[in-house]
């Protein structure tokens, strides 16, 4: 939700932690999901132009390893499960955990802070088209982008109806 002063306050809650989520390219499912979130009688879809060069993009083989590294080293250490579970203690779910845990890991291996996540969400809606003729195609994923840090929203704009 924008505020009338055009802040970006990021929700407390999310599934990958607190930050400002946004559906990419998907203005009717952005429109659904404000009608169920948003306490607001008429809720509204912004339509905004984000940086992703600073983000950890979920659909590139670079963060999909990152991920993977710090997932795999997770499992074997107490430490590690332990800053998890703190994690998920604090409200993140385990995903959420997990994308925070690898930023610090980015942190610390010298890269430039993550300020968002861009990643791909299967959303299962019954019966996948794809799926039901046998195919190796796969219907019902959305992409989603999370923003942690509001300097990387470079335009926005309200789109008519929800």
């Amino acid at each position: 939700m924008v505020s009338q002063q055009g802040t970006w306050p990021p929700s407390n809650k999310g599934w990958l932690g607190p930050g400002i989520y946004f559906w990419d390219n998907d203005k009717k499912t952005a429109g659904w999901w404000a009608t169920r979130i948003v306490d607001d009688q008429a809720p509204r879809v912004i339509r905004a132009e984000i940086d992703l060069s600073d983000c950890l993009d979920l659909t590139t083989v670079f963060a999909q390893n990152a991920l993977r590294k710090v997932a795999r080293s997770i499992a074997p250490s107490k430490r590690s499960e332990a800053a998890l579970q703190n994690l998920e203690a604090r409200g993140f779910t385990r995903d959420g955990a997990l994308v925070h845990l690898t930023q610090e890991a980015l942190k610390v291996a010298g890269r430039p802070p993550v300020k968002g996540v861009r990643i791909a969400v299967h959303l299962k809606e019954g019966n996948d088209t794809a799926q039901s003729v046998g195919t190796q195609l796969v219907a019902g994923f959305r992409m989603v982008i999370v923003v942690f840090d509001p300097s990387i929203i470079k335009k926005c704009e309200v789109c008519d109806g929800a």
